[in-house]
């Protein structure tokens, strides 16, 4: 008797729970399916074509970053501008680096800026001997950075970030590089490896003041 009563009750209860909640086999609301997804869609295609979603190319997120470097150089020069002290802009300048460089590919390098530059330098003498850069325009980088060197002893660091700017295109040629392969799952030695390769291409340049 105290068996049937058990069942009983059971039988009650299940009852209710289909009342209340339905008596299907899975009371669990139906997921909206993914929609489909092209497997052959891959970083080098165009931003547009795969799957209809826009995802920004390599390029245009360097030039994102590059941008996001100089609103903080802006922002710092303004400080300078209020306190009068511009001394500080070189190490705000590798401050400014490694914070973007740390942030997206977590390189916890001091100087790494100041690595791809000199990486630059090294291609770009190198193109000179080779015949492959002219005589004009490695005068002009000579005249462009020994001028600039001097502006910025001289006037206690205030042309510094027209004076680094001049290397964006630089940098910016390294992080697009970087980004492709932290899209990949690489290591950060291929991308310095493959930058040098850019730099001996020609693929970057400096982006010169007026003037110059």
């Amino acid at each position: 008797m105290k068996l049937n009563l058990s069942l009983l009750t059971m039988f009650s209860l299940l009852i209710i729970c289909c009342f209340t909640f339905g008596c299907e086999k899975n009371p669990i609301p139906d997921i909206i399916p993914p929609p489909d997804i092209d497997d052959t869609c891959t970083v080098e295609h165009d931003i547009q074509s795969c799957n209809g979603i826009a995802y920004p190319s390599s390029l245009e997120t360097s030039r994102w970053i590059m941008e996001d470097i100089n609103w903080k150089r802006r922002k710092v020069y303004e400080d300078a501008q209020t306190t009068g002290d511009f001394t500080i802009l070189p190490e705000a300048s590798d401050a400014i680096f490694e914070e973007i460089l740390l942030g997206f590919f977590g390189f916890d390098e001091r100087g790494f800026a100041m690595k791809l530059i000199t990486v630059w330098e090294e291609t770009f003498r190198v193109r000179h001997q080779a015949g492959e850069v002219d005589d004009v325009a490695a005068e002009r980088y000579d005249n462009f950075r020994n001028t600039f060197l001097e502006k910025v002893e001289s006037e206690n660091g205030e042309p510094y970030f027209e004076f680094i700017g001049a290397y964006d295109d630089i940098i910016a040629e390294y992080v697009r590089i970087a980004l492709e392969y932290e899209f990949a799952g690489l290591y950060q030695n291929k991308p310095i490896e493959l930058f040098r390769k850019s730099m001996q291409q020609g693929n970057a340049n400096i982006i010169y003041p007026e003037g110059f």
